[in-house]
Formats: C-alpha cells, structure tokens, sequence
C-alpha cells in the first residue's frame, strides 16, 4: 500500500470482515491507536522499507536461540544475564558499523519534527 488512508481503509474492511464473525477481534480493533501502528506511513517511502522492516531483530532473535541452545543450561541467574549481555553488546557492535540506505533522508525528517 501506498498511503495511510489505504491501509487504513483496508484495515477498516478487515475488522468490518472479521469483527462480525469473532467478537474479540472487533474488541482488538477497537483497542488499537491506529496512529502508533500506522506511524510509519508518515516516513517517506524511501525510508519505509527501512522502518517497517524486522528482520534484523528477528534475526537476533534467532541467534539468541541458538547461542543458549549450546549452553544447555546455566548455573544461575547471574550466568544467563551475562551471557545475554555479552550477545547485546556484541549485536550492538556489529550493527552499529552497518549504513542504514537512506540515512540522510531519515536524519531530515527527524531534524524536521
């Protein structure tokens, strides 16, 4: 989708669809700030791919998964935070060396608000 209001639209017509048939989900729809969920259309289109994108974090996440997968268990509590930390860290080295493609355009809109 190219704009807000069409996702917004579609969005509408998704909980017009199954808010009939399923309760909870017209509760869940009606709960919802569309503004938070849809803030992204706000960015340029450039930069949305960008912002929408998880990828990374669910690749973290999946690394998480098969550090602790080879410790198999920790002695303690103080074990597991550590190693949980040295992962952030590490992440967090890693990730901070990669450009994000369309920075500058980012680095004005947020300069802008």
């Amino acid at each position: 989708m190219e704009s807000g209001k069409e996702a917004l639209a579609a969005f509408d017509s998704f909980l017009a669809k199954w808010g009939e048939k399923y309760k909870s989900v017209k509760r869940w729809g009606e709960q919802i700030d569309r503004r938070s969920v849809f803030a992204f259309y706000s960015f340029p289109s450039e930069l949305r791919k960008v912002v929408y994108s998880n990828n990374r974090i669910e690749g973290f996440n999946k690394e998480i998964r098969r550090q602790a997968k080879a410790h198999v268990q920790f002695c303690s509590e103080d074990a597991e935070e550590k190693f949980l930390v040295t992962l952030f860290n590490r992440y967090n080295f890693k990730v901070g060396k990669r450009a994000i493609k369309g920075r500058e355009l980012l680095e004005e809109e947020l300069l802008s608000l």
